[in-house]
């Protein structure tokens, strides 16, 4: 029986391949990518004309600071950028332990820090220069963390010992007197929502996994407090909105 030798299939690869698959292979795909065209068009453009036009950014030019750390003490905030400068090195050194891993979070970390530089220098912010810095510190604890030994159980025990670190920085000590203590009332912006934020998920978890535990627990005490727990806290949110 003669074998009849069969060419592999021709593959189309690329933007334009998977825009002609995905969005016009059939009749009703093209009507509903041209709807969906026609609709985001209708949406942006007059958000682009008030952006361009309309909107008075100076607000936010004058009151940037204020978003970022509210009333936090201007004379303090060399405090804060050093927490983001830590940050930008753990950051960098996951990625070069991790490499694939934490390539995802270090990329946007780097856009993110990028983008800050560029809106600084167009508005000419005095912060361009600290961005630098922090994109300078990913890039170099990244190329540490290629080479360092026992790389993860370093980055993991750094990850843990900077949330307490954020604390003691942000908060100061009457004990440290190159931070003085700075009242949680002073804090605000975006450094507010940032903590709030980390304090939430890391303390979620473990405290989620305990009463998904408990709840499943043989002793009645154990079991119907984290049942009680658990109603309670969904309930609120509902309480909250109807009353």
């Amino acid at each position: 029986m003669a074998v009849v030798a069969v060419k592999p299939p021709v593959l189309s690869i690329g933007p334009l391949a998977w825009i002609r698959k995905n969005l016009f292979s059939t009749w009703y795909n093209v009507g509903l990518t041209l709807l969906a065209i026609w609709l985001l068009y209708a949406l942006l453009k007059p958000a682009i004309q008030w952006g361009a036009t309309e909107a008075r950014w100076g607000v936010i030019e004058a009151n940037l600071t204020l978003f970022m750390v509210g009333q936090y003490p201007r004379s303090q905030i060399g405090r804060v950028w050093l927490t983001v400068f830590v940050l930008a090195g753990l950051i960098g050194l996951s990625w070069g332990v991790w490499k694939n891993a934490a390539r995802g979070f270090a990329l946007i970390a780097l856009s993110a820090g990028a983008a800050f530089t560029l809106i600084a220098l167009l508005y000419r912010w005095d912060v361009w220069t600290q961005w630098l810095i922090a994109e300078a510190i990913l890039l170099i604890f990244y190329f540490i963390g290629l080479y360092l030994p026992r790389g993860a159980l370093m980055a993991g025990l750094a990850w843990f010992l900077y949330f307490p670190f954020i604390f003691l920085v942000i908060a100061g000590s009457k004990y440290i007197a190159a931070l003085p203590p700075v009242p949680s009332n002073l804090w605000g912006g975006l450094l507010l929502t940032l903590l709030l934020t980390v304090v939430g998920n890391f303390g979620a978890l473990p405290l989620g996994i305990l009463l998904a535990l408990g709840r499943r627990s043989r002793l009645p005490v154990i079991r119907y407090f984290s049942i009680g727990y658990i109603e309670l806290v969904r309930g609120v949110p509902l309480i909250t909105i109807l009353y």
